[in-house]
């Protein structure tokens, strides 16, 4: 199942503004500045380390949407020089056909491709 970013934002805004602070001592868990009863998030905790998962979701949450937002679209940038790459490829492989195997009209082709790819670049950079 794929996560709904979107929907998960909306989620931490609607939240009570962090950060938040585990407190044991009144086993409860609190805006940092009110962790003593008058503004407890949730109470009766019963282990710290659950309190301190608890704590801390909301900044662990928006930092984890955070990488997921930035390697989203690392992966589409990849995507995109992967169609570029092979569209020079099919360019070198459709000329390659169309005039022989002499070495020199590889290294041509390769030229043309780089140059194509170059091009691409400045239009879409």
């Amino acid at each position: 199942m794929k996560p709904n970013i979107a929907e998960i934002k909306k989620m931490l805004a609607a939240a009570t503004p962090g950060p938040w602070e585990y407190s044991y001592e009144y086993d409860e868990i609190g805006p940092r500045h009110d962790t003593h009863g008058d503004f407890a998030i949730c109470k009766n905790i019963q282990w710290y380390d659950n309190g301190i998962l608890i704590s801390r979701a909301p900044e662990t949450i928006e930092s984890l949407i955070g990488e997921v937002e930035r390697q989203t679209e690392e992966n589409e940038n990849l995507g995109n020089e992967n169609i570029r790459y092979t569209k020079a490829l099919e360019f070198i492989i459709a000329a390659y056909e169309e005039e022989g195997t002499d070495i020199q009209v590889a290294r041509k082709m390769v030229k043309l491709a780089r140059e194509a790819l170059r091009k691409g670049e400045q239009t879409n950079g």
